[in-house]
């Protein structure tokens, strides 16, 4: 076997072997516009918290949860509940800095039906029953008083 064949071999725990190209060898990427987005996110919030970071993100433009959880490097079966999860507490802590978190609501891109503003992800129009659903997205403003 040649050295740089060897070098690209992996030996898993059941002791059969795999090349590098075939399995989890390999680091996983973000899926992202950028492929580095969330090294940046690093970057850019080296000692914050994911609310805190979710909350400097939004101070700056509006945001679907999707494209929070790409921002944020959050994959996964669970990564837009628990940015739900986070927007409802991050919805209470802006209370008491005497900002507001808007939502513009969830609309069915088949029929045009608005939901209710709300901090969740509808599955299916209650109208026409389409699943072809654009998300709801969300923006941090100061209360103007």
């Amino acid at each position: 076997m040649s050295p740089c064949r060897a070098l690209r071999t992996v030996f898993q725990g059941s002791g059969r072997r795999v090349r590098a190209s075939q399995g989890s060898f390999r680091p996983s990427r973000v899926s992202s516009s950028h492929p580095k987005a969330f090294y940046f996110s690093i970057l850019l919030f080296p000692m914050a918290t994911r609310r805190e970071r979710i909350i400097s993100l939004l101070e700056e433009r509006d945001y679907s949860v999707s494209e929070l959880a790409q921002v944020l490097g959050i994959r996964g079966k669970g990564s837009k509940k628990l940015i739900l999860e986070d927007l409802k507490a991050i919805q209470k802590t802006l209370k008491r800095e005497g900002k507001v978190l808007l939502v513009k609501p969830a609309e069915c891109r088949k029929c045009g039906f608005r939901f209710k503003p709300e901090i969740n992800i509808p599955s299916r129009c209650p109208r026409c029953k389409s699943e072809w659903i654009e998300e709801p997205r969300f923006r941090i403003e100061s209360k103007s008083l």
